[in-house]
C-alpha cells in the first residue's frame, strides 16, 4: 500500500458508537461503544482534524454526558436514515484528503456472509443496518470525492441462526455506487474474523479492540499524520496475541480500486467469502509452516557489477553485496526477492539524452521507500507453480510462453495475467506481492546511476539481450535464460532488454503532475493502457534505456511482455 498523503485540516471523520438500541435486550452489557467513540473523536481533534469535519453519531447514555459535553461536538442520532444521509448527502460531496470511519456497535454476518453493522433504531422486527461492503464500494467510486479511506470496525462477525428466531437473510441499507475510481486507497481494520464475537472489557467499559487501537494510535508522534495503518494493524494484532479473547483483528486494503482484485493481510483463519479465503493447504508454505505476515529474515549475496564507456568497452568490474530473502514456491522452485533501499532520484530523461522522448519529461525528484523486487523477471518455472495455486479471478495458462524453458522469462502474459499471478502469490504467502509502480521500476533499474543504462552510456550484447543493427554484435532474436548478464549495483539482473516488464500505472503523455512519492500513477491518465518498461529481446537500444516508456492495453499478451514482482518492506 502506498503511503497516504493527507493534511489534518483536509481530513473528515464519521465516528459511530452504539450501546443502546430500540431493542433494549440488545444493549451492550457493561457499556463501552459511546466511551470508545468519544475517545476516538478526541484523538482526531488532538491531531488537528477540524471539529466541523467530524460527524459524531451516538446512542447517548446519561453516564456519558460529561464526555459528550467535554468533546464540544454536536451529537447526532446513530439511526439508519441519519447515517445514510451523512454518508450520501454530506460526506460524498466533500473534497478532502482522507476519511476516517470508526464504528463501535453490534454486527453480524448474513447467510450471504456479508458484514452488516446495526444502527441504533434496529429492532427484532426491523433489523436496521448498513451493509459494510456496499459502503466501501461507494467510497471507492466516482460518486465520492474523498479518495483515501481508513475504516476501523469494532463489531461482531458471528452468524445469527434461524433456529433462534432471527432471520439470516434480511433487509438493510445497501449503498449504490458509481464507476470505480482508479486513484483511491482504502484500509479496513476489523475487530474480528468471520464467526467471532467482539469482546468488551466491562471493568474498563471499553472494547478490547478499541482499547488496543487507541493505545497504539496514541503512541504515534503528533507530527505523524496520517498514521501508517499497516504498522498500526500489526501492533494491534501483537497486543491481541497475548489475550485469550477468542478474537483476532484482521485487515485488508485495496491498494488501488480498478475492479481487478483486493490485497489482504488476513489473520490465518477463515475470511468472509467476499474476501479471498485461504484453505488449509494454501495457508501453508512449502515447509508446512503457517505463513508469516512479515518480511522474512534477510541474508546477503555477492554479485558482479560492470561499467562500460561510450564505446561499450569495459572500464570497471567489481563485487557488490545486497540483502535478499527467498520465497519458496514449492520444493524445487523459489523466488529471490532483493532489498531495494530507500532513496531519492531524478526520474525521467534530460533533453540532451540521445534518443529520449518527450514523454520522459519533465525530470522530477522522486522519493522512494524501501521495497523488495524479484532479482529476475518471473521465469516459466515460477509461473507454472503459481498458476497452479488457487484461482482468484481469472484462469492462467500453465504454459503461455512462445519460447520454452524453465529458466526463460515467462512471456505472452497480459497485465491482467500478471495481476492474477500477484494475487495468487499474495494469498499463498500472506505477503503483499504486486507489480512495481513505474517510479519504483525506474529507481530499481537505475540503481543510483544517471546514465541511459545502469552499466553506462551504451549497450552491448555482452551486457543485455536486445536487437540492433551493429554488424559487430550477435543478437539472440529470442529470450535467453535470466541472470546470464551482469547485475546492477542493487543486485537486479535483466533490467535492460529480454522482456518488457509490466508496471501498475496508467499511461500518461508526460510527467506533468506525476506522484513524487514513488506510488503508482492511477489517475488523470488513460486507463485503457498500462505501462511497460525496460525493452525486450526485439527492441532497439533506444527502447531499452532506463527512462524509456511503452504502453499497451492490459488485456493484451505478447511474446515480448513479461514482468517481475515487488513486495513492500
Amino acid at each position: 500500500m502506498s503511503e497516504i498523503v493527507a493534511k489534518p485540516e483536509e481530513t473528515y471523520g464519521l465516528v459511530v458508537g452504539i450501546e443502546k438500541y430500540y431493542e433494549t435486550s440488545w444493549n451492550v452489557k457493561g457499556g463501552g461503544p459511546v466511551n470508545d467513540a468519544l475517545k476516538f473523536t478526541d484523538w482526531l481533534c488532538k491531531r488537528g482534524v477540524l471539529k466541523e469535519n467530524i460527524r459524531l453519531c451516538l446512542s447517548p447514555l446519561e453516564e456519558n454526558r460529561y464526555l459528550v459535553e467535554q468533546s464540544q461536538l454536536e451529537v447526532e442520532a446513530a439511526t439508519e436514515n441519519n447515517l445514510s444521509d451523512i454518508i450520501e448527502n454530506f460526506l460524498s460531496k466533500k473534497k478532502g484528503d482522507l476519511l476516517f470511519i470508526f464504528w463501535v456497535g453490534h454486527g453480524l454476518l448474513t447467510s450471504e456472509r456479508e458484514r452488516r453493522l446495526f444502527c441504533a433504531d434496529a429492532t427484532s422486527q426491523n433489523w436496521r443496518n448498513l451493509d459494510l461492503n456496499s459502503l466501501l464500494l461507494l467510497l471507492a467510486s466516482d460518486w465520492f470525492q474523498i479518495r483515501n479511506h481508513i475504516c476501523m470496525v469494532d463489531a461482531c462477525a458471528n452468524y445469527v441462526l434461524e433456529s433462534k428466531g432471527r432471520p439470516t437473510n434480511f433487509k438493510g441499507k445497501e449503498f449504490s455506487s458509481g464507476s470505480p475510481r482508479q486513484d483511491i486507497q482504502q484500509f479496513v481494520l476489523l475487530a474480528t474474523r468471520e464467526g467471532e464475537t467482539a469482546k468488551v472489557n466491562t471493568k474498563s467499559q471499553t472494547g478490547y479492540f478499541s482499547q488496543a487501537v487507541r493505545e497504539v494510535l496514541e503512541q504515534e508522534a503528533l507530527e505523524s499524520w496520517p498514521p501508517n495503518m499497516e504498522v498500526i494493524a500489526e501492533k494491534v494484532k501483537r497486543q491481541f496475541a497475548s489475550l485469550d479473547k477468542k478474537q483476532l483483528p484482521t485487515y485488508f486494503y485495496r491498494r488501488s480500486w480498478d475492479g481487478d482484485f483486493d490485497i489482504y493481510r488476513p489473520t490465518n483463519l477463515n475470511l468472509p467469502e467476499k474476501f479471498h479465503q485461504l484453505n488449509d493447504e494454501s495457508g501453508k508454505n512449502a515447509s508446512g509452516k503457517s505463513p508469516t505476515l512479515f518480511i522474512p529474515n534477510t541474508t546477503t549475496f555477492d554479485f558482479e557489477v560492470v561499467t562500460v564507456n561510450a564505446q561499450g568497452r569495459e572500464t570497471k568490474r567489481w563485487r557488490e553485496q545486497a540483502k535478499y530473502f527467498i520465497e519458496s514456491l514449492d520444493n524445487e522452485v523459489c523466488l529471490e526477492m532483493v532489498c531495494i533501499p530507500d532513496g531519492k532520484f531524478s526520474m525521467g530523461a534530460p533533453k540532451e539524452e540521445f534518443e529520449s522522448d518527450e514523454d520522459e519529461r519533465p525530470q522530477h525528484l522522486v522519493t522512494v521507500k524501501s521495497f523488495f523486487m524479484s532479482r529476475y523477471p518471473i521465469t516459466q518455472a515460477q509461473w507454472r507453480v503459481v498458476a497452479n495455486f488457487q484461482k482468484i479471478q481469472r484462469e492462467l495458462d500453465l504454459e503461455p510462453s512462445s519460447f520454452k524453458g524453465d529458466n526463460l522469462p515467462v512471456e505472452l502474459v497480459s497485465w491482467r495475467d500478471a495481476q492474477e499471478f500477484c494475487a495468487r502469490l499474495s494469498q499463498k504467502t500472506q505477503r503483499i506481492y504486486r507489480l512495481p509502480s513505474e517510479a519504483e521500476w525506474e529507481y530499481a533499474c537505475r540503481a543510483r546511476t544517471k546514465t541511459p543504462f545502469h552499466f553506462g552510456a551504451t549497450i552491448t550484447t555482452h551486457l543485455a539481450n536486445y536487437c540492433g543493427e551493429d554488424a559487430n554484435q550477435v543478437y539472440k532474436q529470442q529470450t535467453t535464460e535470466v541472470g546470464i548478464f551482469p547485475a546492477n549495483t542493487f543486485g537486479l539482473c535483466d533490467m535492460h532488454g529480454l522482456v518488457w516488464e509490466w508496471c501498475e500505472d496508467y499511461q500518461h503523455e508526460d510527467y506533468q503532475g506525476a506522484p513524487l512519492d514513488g506510488s503508482s500513477w492511477m489517475n488523470d491518465g488513460n486507463s485503457e493502457y498500462r505501462i511497460l518498461r525496460g525493452g525486450s529481446w526485439d527492441s532497439s537500444p533506444r527502447f531499452c534505456r532506463s527512462t524509456s516508456r511503452f504502453f499497451e492495453n492490459p488485456n493484451v499478451p505478447d511474446k515480448e511482455f513479461g514482468f517481475r514482482v515487488v513486495c513492500s518492506s
